[in-house]
């Protein structure tokens, strides 16, 4: 059901992972296809919707052909959102870390980030601000940007660094406004996590976290769990990480997908490096999309490190 006060809102439906083959109607109109189980996949559905009226979403799987060689199995096993934003808003995955660029002390940093900006029939004009919140919802860096699609750039002073032994998060906020910054012209808020860390690997010295070497003490973790199958709740995953804690691991090879964002989540919490793996590999563009989209979907964990 979507109230008749969303009229003139956009209306999108995100689903995190469909094994496999699926396609996705609304009110028995066709959105789109989605042939790889692992990847998610957003959806506009603003045009289909009968406001102040129940809707229909319609999604068709076919696991009868796999895509690995292990367990997979079938229908829609990972989380599914919908999202309502202005005509005007950051679109699904649209904030993207680009890069830190730090001093030679790692006391002070530069976070340089990508905002892409969806408009349906709507405003030619609007302005981008961005604020980094501490772990406790204060404000420590804010930037401002009149420019179109831009590159944000936050200077950050004395920030805290995550790492394995600590993992410390941030809230990246990013604002669309129109006629100025005040909060009676905000069009959207999108609310990244983030973690602040200088990532490397050095022939002579292998990996380098916060310019300290780290040995990898790593596993390769398929996305079922016993007893539960491919559909695995977020505490089960949480389950698993803190005993692959006691253990002694640090590292995980998301075996051989694309990781959960749930599971992603929980290593940037819990201090997890991780391996985010394509499932798909080849030259045509369906691949190199996938691909693609993999990066911006998972690039902001601060757990990922390849």
């Amino acid at each position: 059901f979507i109230p008749e006060e969303d009229r003139g809102k956009r209306i999108l439906i995100e689903f995190e992972g469909i094994f496999r083959d699926s396609e996705v109607f609304c009110n028995s109109i066709y959105m789109g296809h989605e042939r790889s189980g692992y990847a998610s996949a957003v959806y506009d559905m603003t045009e289909y919707i009968r406001f102040g009226e129940e809707n229909l979403i319609t999604v068709r799987a076919d696991a009868s052909m796999e895509e690995g060689w292990f367990y997979e199995g079938a229908g829609i096993y990972r989380n599914v959102w919908l999202h309502k934003t202005a005509q005007t808003a950051v679109e699904p995955y649209g904030v993207s870390l680009k890069e830190y660029r730090f001093n030679d002390n790692l006391t002070a940093c530069t976070i340089v980030s990508e905002v892409r900006v969806g408009k349906v029939g709507a405003e030619k004009e609007y302005q981008i601000a961005q604020t980094l919140l501490d772990a406790s919802g204060q404000s420590v860096a804010t930037a401002f940007s009149d420019q179109d699609g831009s590159i944000m750039e936050l200077q950050v002073t004395a920030p805290k660094l995550w790492s394995i032994d600590f993992p410390y998060l941030y809230t990246l906020r990013t604002c669309i406004y129109k006629g100025g910054y005040a909060i009676e012209n905000l069009l959207d808020e999108y609310d990244v996590r983030i973690g602040i860390r200088s990532a490397y690997f050095d022939p002579q010295n292998g990996f380098i976290l916060n310019g300290r070497r780290e040995e990898l003490k790593g596993c390769d973790l398929h996305l079922d769990h016993a007893g539960v199958g491919t559909a695995v709740p977020d505490e089960l995953w949480r389950y698993k990480l803190q005993t692959l804690k006691s253990y002694g691991f640090n590292a995980i090879r998301s075996s051989h997908n694309p990781a959960s964002p749930a599971m992603l989540d929980l290593c940037d919490e819990m201090g997890f490096v991780v391996i985010d793996e394509n499932r798909m590999f080849g030259i045509n563009e369906e691949h190199f999309d996938l691909l693609e989209r993999m990066i911006r979907r998972d690039v902001n964990h601060p757990s990922v490190i390849l």
